[in-house]
């Protein structure tokens, strides 16, 4: 699979090395290492954007079942959406979806449409799963609000499971059961 449409001014493509420099400048950002934790990179540096779009190439994807996508709005690189089915046996119908949003498009309901999207897509590239998940961050409320507006239910807090400078969040896991999913389609 590889572009989906969102709208006519928003769109999901697979990442390509051309947006490499405005990885850079979006992910060299506090805020969401705040959201990502300690292992994320910060500052954010060319080198670590190179890192993760080589990450992406078509052998890691088929190695770890991974997909991740540019998301584009007005034919910019707005940041990227991700999602990976499980390879563990316990885990193996078990996909675990992530996103982020540049800050400038945020507050546009954006990505509660593109999330309405992407689940179709999951539904259609992994039929046999049998949930979603996503993990967010208590700081971000916003985060689970996207989640919880595309049908995802809160399953458990995590305590202090989240660090981030020397600091310890409460960590929210929302999912999405097939079965949930497939009785709204």
């Amino acid at each position: 699979m590889s572009r989906i449409e969102i709208s006519p001014d928003i769109y999901l493509d697979r990442i390509s090395t051309k947006d490499t420099s405005r990885l850079q400048e979006i992910a060299n950002n506090p805020v969401l290492r705040k959201n990502m934790g300690d292992t994320f990179p910060y500052p954010y540096t060319m080198k670590d954007a190179e890192r993760f779009v080589n990450n992406c190439d078509e052998e890691f994807k088929k190695e770890f079942g991974e997909r991740n996508y540019w998301i584009y709005i007005d034919w910019i690189y707005a940041w990227n959406l991700w999602w990976h089915q499980k390879k563990k046996w316990r885990e193996l119908y078990n996909v675990h979806l992530g996103y982020w949003l540049w800050k400038e498009y945020r507050w546009k309901w954006i990505m509660t449409k593109i999330m309405s999207k992407v689940l179709y897509a999951i539904d259609k590239e992994i039929p046999a799963r049998h949930r979603i998940y996503a993990n967010v961050v208590a700081s971000n409320p916003w985060s689970r609000r996207v989640l919880e507006k595309n049908w995802f239910i809160l399953e458990w807090t995590a305590r202090e499971a989240h660090r981030y400078d020397n600091a310890w969040y409460d960590n929210w896991t929302l999912s999405l059961l097939k079965s949930e999913f497939d009785g709204l389609a």
